[in-house]
């Protein structure tokens, strides 16, 4: 051993020296923290506490990664709120006093703390009509059909509509073409039936998906395709309440490449890739909207009172007023596009240069402009961290470090919170209005 400290005595020196040192600053730190004033632990308000005061902000409440924010403090009202659960919308619900979301195989209802507090539901899924009176599922191999009695948060007066016992029970919700409150065509067994759910008659349907299937209204009645037979174009229509096929001529020869309802009773369609025409369900009439002035491949997205079409092309994007026939185009289209007032787009540039990077701001009409350097989290389903509150005016997204509020009339970005893990799906407290 000496005989080793006698060839290195540097490394002694070392040794010594980093004990030495550890020692005392161990004796300090420890007599400090003795000696030092006790510390006094951050009191946690309690959810039952927090809870009751919840009714009175709605409005400017917001779920963002399962916590509850508010909105105008950016901070966190109750940490895991829905206790793992993640709703695709969510509402209060004066009446009750509760929270209901939409989920899975239908609704949930959550106490103001979070708890569970009821489901309404189906194995096999519900689809709730657009009054959101009457539920469809099935059971036993049939299909049922009830009313909802949000009150007591339950399905009523169920009664069987079909007898058959031949419906395939699993992703029943999944597969039902179009559905209104008579009828419904739904895939089965690699057939399509169409159900008159007041008498239960169950027939084979009249559609040819080939030609209808590429576009739904948004009251999920009718579908909209097209007919090229004979070489002239044709506008053909189901209606899924008379198990009608209308058809309707096209001028010109040009074939119909896409589709897309502008509400429930005009349905926009691309012809010939340079022109967007307009079907009026009321009055089966159909206009020339907008010339385009550069082609475009489909209709991608309407605007809230679907005034404008966002039109996707190959190297550009055109913004089309099918009112006016004014357009706009995009010389540079982000990786995703989402309305956040009628003539106005946020637009995420998720790309490797600090010059086009960022979430920007296009109103029609105007130039557009970066709000924050960095885009918007969006994913290649079209899902995006961007959620509107029409009622309140208020607008947010959340990019990879942090969530943003806007006002719709301000279009500015505030920097509302830090975000630990990026910030997937943002969801505000509606109104239940039923």
């Amino acid at each position: 051993m000496w005989r080793f400290v006698r060839q290195f005595p540097k490394i002694l020196l070392v040794a010594v020296v980093l004990a030495g040192s550890t020692f005392w600053f161990w004796w300090w730190w420890s007599h400090r923290a003795a000696s030092g004033p006790p510390v006094q632990a951050v009191a946690q308000t309690p959810i039952e506490e927090k809870a009751p005061d919840l009714p009175s902000r709605v409005g400017r409440l917001f779920v963002a990664n399962g916590d509850l924010y508010d909105v105008d403090a950016g901070e966190i009202v109750i940490r895991r709120w829905l206790k793992g659960d993640s709703p695709l919308r969510l509402w209060f619900d004066a009446a009750s006093g509760k929270i209901i979301g939409t989920q899975g195989n239908g609704f949930v209802r959550y106490n103001l703390d979070g708890t569970n507090a009821g489901v309404i539901g189906a194995k096999s899924g519900l689809v709730v009509n657009e009054a959101a009176k009457i539920a469809i599922f099935a059971r036993d191999r049939d299909i049922w059909r009830s009313e909802i009695d949000w009150q007591e948060f339950k399905l009523v007066n169920e009664r069987r509509v079909t007898t058959l016992g031949q419906f395939m029970e699993s992703f029943f919700t999944q597969n039902i073409i179009l559905g209104s409150d008579k009828a419904l065509i739904v895939r089965n067994m690699n057939a399509l039936l169409r159900v008159n759910l007041d008498t239960g008659e169950v027939t084979p349907g009249r559609l040819n998906l080939s030609k209808l299937g590429t576009a739904r209204s948004p009251d999920g009645g009718m579908l909209a395709g097209e007919d090229w037979s004979n070489r002239q174009t044709k506008l053909i229509l189901y209606d899924v309440d008379t198990n009608e096929i209308t058809s309707h001529a096209v001028k010109g020869n040009d074939r119909l490449i896409s589709f897309l309802w502008l509400n429930k009773d005009r349905c926009a369609f691309l012809a010939g890739r340079d022109a967007v025409q307009v079907f009026e369900r009321k009055t089966g009439a159909i206009r020339l909207a907008v010339k385009l002035p550069t082609p475009c491949m489909s209709l991608a997205v309407a605007s809230p009172t679907g005034r404008y079409v966002f039109c996707a092309g190959g190297s550009a994007a055109v913004l089309a007023d099918v009112e006016t026939g004014k357009t706009e185009i995009i010389q540079i289209p982000g990786q995703n596009f989402q309305w956040i007032a009628d003539d106005t787009l946020l637009m995420a540039r998720e790309v490797p240069d600090s010059q086009l990077r960022g979430t920007w701001v296009k109103r029609f009409g105007e130039a557009e402009f970066r709000i924050e350097n960095d885009p918007f989290i969006s994913d290649r389903n079209g899902t995006a961290a961007v959620s509107r509150l029409e009622d309140e005016g208020l607008i947010l997204f959340a990019t990879r470090l942090a969530m943003f509020r806007m006002k719709g009339s301000e279009l500015k970005a505030e920097r509302l919170a830090e975000t630990p893990k990026p910030v997937t799906r943002l969801q505000w407290i509606e109104r239940w209005k039923n």
